[in-house]
C-alpha cells in the first residue's frame, strides 16, 4: 500500500508535512516534519533540513482502534484524542472537528495534531500540526479504512496469524488503563489561513 502524504508549507515557514503508511507487519504509522524554509519567488516550502531533528520531526504508531476513531471522527464530525508513552517520549495526538471563528456553527474542517514531550525532561517537547479540508480528511478516512481491511485479508491478517491469539492474551495481561492528562494548550487557536 503506498505512502499518503500531505504537504503544507506557508510563507511564515511553520507549515509541517505530514505521513501515513503500512508497515509489512500490517501497522499504521504517522509521522510529521517540520517545514525548513520558504521560497518565495516560487512559493514553495522544504522540509529536507529538518529531517534528522528530533525536534522537527516525530513519528508515532497507530493502533488499528485509533484508526477506526479517527475514520469515525472524520464521517461523524466529532474528535479523537490519544495518548502514547514511551520510555523516551511521551505523545498526545489529536484529531478534532475546526469551525469558522466567525461562524462557528461552520465546520470547515480538520486539526490533527501530535505534542511530543521528553519522557524524563518535560521543557524538551515540540507540537506538530496540520489543517485538513474536508476533501483531505475524507481521502484520509479512506486510506486508514483500506489499511485496516488489509490487515484483516492480507497475509499478515489476523486469520493467518497462528500466534495472534498468544499476543492478545499476552498484551491484555499487561494492559492498564490511564485517564489522559489535559493538554495544556490548544495549539487548533492558533491556526489561520496559511495553516490550510
Amino acid at each position: 500500500m503506498k505512502n499518503l502524504q500531505y504537504y503544507k508549507p506557508n510563507k511564515k515557514n511553520t507549515g509541517h508535512a505530514c505521513s501515513f503508511w503500512v508497515n509489512e507487519d500490517g501497522t499504521v504509522q504517522t509521522s510529521m516534519l517540520k517545514q525548513s524554509g520558504w521560497n518565495e519567488k516560487t512559493r514553495n516550502g522544504t522540509f529536507s533540513a529538518n529531517k534528522d531533528n528530533p525536534m522537527a520531526r516525530v513519528i508515532s504508531k497507530l493502533s488499528h482502534i485509533e484508526c477506526a476513531s479517527i475514520i469515525s471522527a472524520v464521517r461523524r464530525k466529532t474528535e479523537f484524542s490519544a495518548y502514547h508513552r514511551s520510555p523516551k517520549q511521551i505523545l498526545k495526538i489529536s484529531f478534532k472537528s475546526v469551525f469558522d471563528k466567525e461562524n462557528v456553527k461552520k465546520h470547515i474542517g480538520y486539526s490533527f495534531s501530535i505534542n511530543k514531550e521528553d519522557s524524563e525532561d518535560s521543557t524538551q517537547s515540540a507540537s506538530f500540526y496540520v489543517m485538513f479540508d474536508h476533501g483531505e480528511a475524507e481521502m484520509l478516512a479512506i486510506y486508514l479504512d483500506k489499511a485496516i481491511n488489509e490487515s484483516f485479508n492480507g497475509s499478515n491478517s489476523f486469520g493467518n496469524n497462528k500466534n495472534y491469539t498468544k499476543k492478545v492474551e499476552k498484551q491484555a495481561s499487561k494492559s492498564t488503563i490511564k485517564e489522559a492528562p489535559q493538554q495544556e494548550a490548544d495549539v487548533t487557536e492558533d491556526f489561520d489561513e496559511d495553516d490550510w
